[in-house]
């Protein structure tokens, strides 16, 4: 016979919940300063190719 899990208590339950949503705020927060960069590259990109740098491939496929 299988096992029956026990239900959670309300304290575990609790602390469960916490612990997820510091996890939620971290992730938020990487998310955040990730868009943060690639929007501060693609400006530096943007403004060195203002002045000459070729630095993004061309669009399409080679073969």
């Amino acid at each position: 016979m299988a096992k029956k899990e026990e239900p959670m208590d309300v304290m575990a339950m609790s602390a469960l919940i916490e612990a997820q949503r510091k996890q939620i705020e971290k992730l938020e927060k990487d998310l955040k300063f990730s868009r943060d960069k690639v929007l501060a590259l693609n400006t530096l990109i943007d403004i060195a190719e203002e002045h000459g740098a070729k630095i993004r491939k061309k669009g399409g496929v080679k073969r």
